[in-house]
């Protein structure tokens, strides 16, 4: 904006950035990770893929608490329903579920053979999960009371990390390798399960 009083030949220049935006949610979006914080068990929880395992850190002394052999190659992991954590286990096409008071692993259930899942994340208020499945090129529903597939989605190539807007019934999917012209985000309808 420019501005000048009457009668002088001085102009004055503000400059101002409005930022417009949709309503903050109320329940944050979640996102696939390597590392969360447990708040109900003060851990922070990672992932260790050299060696198979899950560990827990005291988030108060920085001491181990737990070190848990989950499957072969772990990716991601998400808190879940329960008091749980789930672990993709890339490799072993697995999902490995441990209780996150106790340390102990509780279920393992399987996925498509050779489907490499990486990113996961819970809608816990539902009892679902989605898992990126990089080598079938899908996303997979997953009931988190039973472990049970209930329904499997095309996305393209390479999907990898995941983000869930519950606010918006929006499920993002990223790609690992997207074509040169752009990075490519691929939004899924959560009430339909569409692209």
């Amino acid at each position: 904006v420019y501005t000048r009083v009457v009668g002088e030949t001085a102009t004055t220049q503000a400059t101002g950035v409005q930022v417009v935006h949709a309503p903050i949610a109320a329940t944050p979006p979640v996102h696939s990770s390597t590392i969360v914080y447990d708040d109900a068990n003060s851990l922070v929880w990672n992932v260790n893929p050299d060696n198979g395992t899950v560990t827990a850190i005291d988030a108060v002394a920085y001491t181990k608490t737990y070190e848990v052999a989950v499957g072969n190659h772990p990716k991601t992991l998400a808190l879940g329903p329960g008091n749980t954590l789930w672990v993709t286990n890339k490799t072993d096409a697995s999902i490995s579920v441990i209780d996150r008071s106790t340390g102990q692993l509780v279920s393992t259930y399987s996925l498509p053979y050779a489907s490499a899942p990486h990113g996961i994340v819970i809608d816990i208020s539902n009892a679902i999960a989605y898992v990126s499945l990089e080598a079938t090129e899908e996303v997979a529903k997953i009931n988190t009371t039973t472990g049970t597939v209930l329904s499997r989605l095309q996305v393209g190539p390479w999907p990898r990390h995941l983000a869930l807007d519950l606010t918006r019934n929006r499920l993002w999917v990223t790609r690992f390798i997207s074509p040169d012209a752009a990075g490519e985000v691929r939004a899924i309808d959560t009430n339909s399960f569409t692209a």
